[in-house]
């Protein structure tokens, strides 16, 4: 019986394994650049953990374990609550801010569609114990520097940002449920205008008030225009959550390049646990979902157990930053090839062992595992792509002197072993 693998998931080649590690190496490179410090965190967390304040959305998608005894399980969905539960268990003594990353497997019971699968991976930065408004356009910063170093541009992806209490407060102003209305505006992006107020009807919101509420999302200026075009239709200034909300995001606006950073009104980030600045990272034509995610949470470390710390983070997905480098022709070349193939031309001895293993104190080097003839093994060095080919035999082995031909242009040359090594 053939088997398959898990729909959702992914096999990962050795080419393709290639090409995922260099893009997480140049993450962690920029997020080290930033001192932020890798951490990791258990694939299996308590449901109690895992729903504290995850939304109904997430709870469905949460993969459960049998109960085994008293242990209620399941696999994370995201970064950000475990790692601010390790956050909360060393918190009196963590110099702050801390400042930390990881980079490993998540899981998500839900549909599978493009950039969007059960289990994927995500890189997440957090910032624990500064509510200052340097934090938060430090954290957008390494967001832009990340995907810069990718080769991506200006006009290649767009940061779009909003504050959830300004939102709060202008909702206030409307008279509608923030929790309930929040999660139709998330839902934004996914549907027609009239399919949109249909559902803030499902929500309980009033005809005029859900038609003022597109007008708004729909805004597209400069900030201070936009605002301006709110205060016409909503006098959010009656708010102090919105004043509050307006202020914030004006002054990380101020800190930040505008080719990367616009202002949008639909971005509230479905999660629960968001309660400042929030925001989403998008390729700019909108062929994808959004790559990347986060914003300010400063009441998850009380709600796990821990003292109320201000925090602010993001996660980043793999899956949809994979396909926007692959349509801009940005995808590292794998790296599976040896640098060198040994071609045996009479027996393995100890001498051509050692030999071999003295190259690759230096290089990556393949030496024929099937004991073939020379030609077969030229051939299978080249079918992997090896840069160049050592002939070594009883010739070879007696002078230090070897023939080695590149691979590519069959161009060939004597090199003598002490050069071969230094």
């Amino acid at each position: 019986m053939k088997f398959n693998k898990v729909k959702g998931t992914e096999d990962y080649y050795p080419e393709e394994k290639s090409i995922q590690q260099q893009i997480f190496s140049t993450l962690r490179t920029i997020a080290n650049r930033y001192n932020f410090n890798e951490v990791e965190t258990p694939a299996l967390e308590t449901l109690g953990l895992l729903t504290a304040k995850g939304g109904e959305e997430i709870s469905s998608q949460i993969f459960t374990l049998d109960k085994r005894g008293k242990e209620e399980l399941g696999l994370r969905f995201d970064l950000t609550v475990p790692i601010t539960r390790m956050f909360v268990a060393k918190q009196l003594e963590l110099p702050k801010p801390a400042k930390w990353f990881g980079l490993s497997r998540m899981w998500r019971y839900e549909r599978p569609q493009k950039g969007r699968l059960r289990e994927f991976y995500q890189f997440s930065a957090e910032i624990f114990g500064t509510d200052s408004k340097y934090a938060v356009a430090e954290t957008l910063q390494l967001l832009i520097d990340m995907l810069q170093s990718l080769g991506l541009t200006k006009k290649d992806f767009i940061i779009k940002v909003n504050n959830r209490q300004f939102l709060e407060g202008v909702l206030d102003c409307l008279d509608c449920d923030f929790e309930q209305t929040v999660k139709v505006i998330d839902k934004y992006k996914k549907m027609s205008g009239q399919e949109f107020l249909d559902e803030l009807k499902q929500a309980y919101v009033k005809e005029q008030q859900a038609t003022t509420i597109l007008q708004l999302l729909q805004l597209q200026d400069t900030p201070a225009k936009m605002f301006q075009e709110v205060f016409k239709k909503v006098n959010y200034t009656n708010s102090k959550k919105s004043t509050k909300g307006v202020n914030e995001l004006m002054d990380i606006l101020e800190l930040l390049p505008e080719s990367f950073v616009e202002l949008d009104f639909s971005i509230a980030r479905g999660l629960a646990y968001y309660t400042g600045t929030v925001f989403e990272v998008y390729d700019r034509k909108g062929k994808f979902r959004a790559i990347a995610g986060g914003g300010q949470y400063d009441e998850l470390t009380a709600l796990l157990g821990g003292r109320k710390t201000p925090a602010v983070g993001f996660g980043l997905g793999y899956s949809t930053l994979r396909l926007l480098l692959e349509e801009k022709g940005l995808l590292p070349q794998p790296q599976t090839a040896p640098e060198y193939a040994v071609i045996v031309m009479t027996g393995y001895t100890v001498s051509l062992m050692t030999f071999v293993q003295q190259l690759r104190e230096k290089y990556s080097v393949y030496v024929d595992l099937k004991e073939r003839k020379p030609k077969k093994q030229l051939d299978y060095a080249s079918s992997i792509g090896a840069q160049k080919a050592i002939f070594y035999g009883t010739e070879e082995q007696a002078t230090g002197i070897f023939t080695v031909k590149d691979l590519k242009t069959g161009e060939e040359k004597k090199v003598k072993k002490e050069e071969l090594l230094t």
